[in-house]
């Protein structure tokens, strides 16, 4: 994912949030989905990830 460093540091900063990463989201959104239920596949699909370990990697407690 290819994101504009100084459009998003100036977001960052606009929104008073330090240190926050577009990886952050992505695990936050990994975790969620993971805590809903949502099966390894699909959160694999969601984040891109080809290598099954990479999504297992970012889903906390999901041993698949």
């Amino acid at each position: 994912m290819l994101v504009d460093g100084g459009a998003w540091a100036e977001t960052v900063q606009q929104v008073r949030l330090q240190d926050l990463r577009v990886h952050d989201l992505r695990h936050i959104f990994t975790v969620q989905l993971y805590g809903l239920g949502v099966g390894h596949e699909p959160r694999q699909v969601s984040r891109g990830h080809r290598i099954p370990g990479m999504t297992a990697n970012d889903s906390r407690g999901d041993s698949e």
